[in-house]
């Protein structure tokens, strides 16, 4: 069990590092894939533990958070300054 260390750092830009700190994670149930928001960015990095890199998707402004239906199947962002759900 790993703590207080990097067990693996993800780039979502082959070009470089990302420039936002994250600011919070939640694991998907079905797939495990994790979801980590960037508020200042506004996007969220979908990352795959199996993957080298991970991807990003773009959502609303200041993303906080992320819930997932109960199947897993779709993923909701809270956008704080936009005042919007994106899915």
């Amino acid at each position: 069990m790993a703590t207080n260390a990097n067990v693996r750092r993800l780039e979502t830009d082959p070009t470089g590092p990302l420039v936002d700190p994250p600011f919070a994670l939640e694991v998907t149930p079905v797939t495990g894939d994790v979801f980590v928001a960037h508020p200042n960015d506004n996007f969220v990095s979908v990352v795959d533990p199996g993957a080298p890199t991970a991807t990003t998707i773009t959502v609303g402004n200041n993303p906080a958070g992320t819930a997932f239906s109960p199947d897993g199947a779709t993923a909701h962002v809270t956008n704080i300054n936009s005042d919007t759900l994106s899915a």
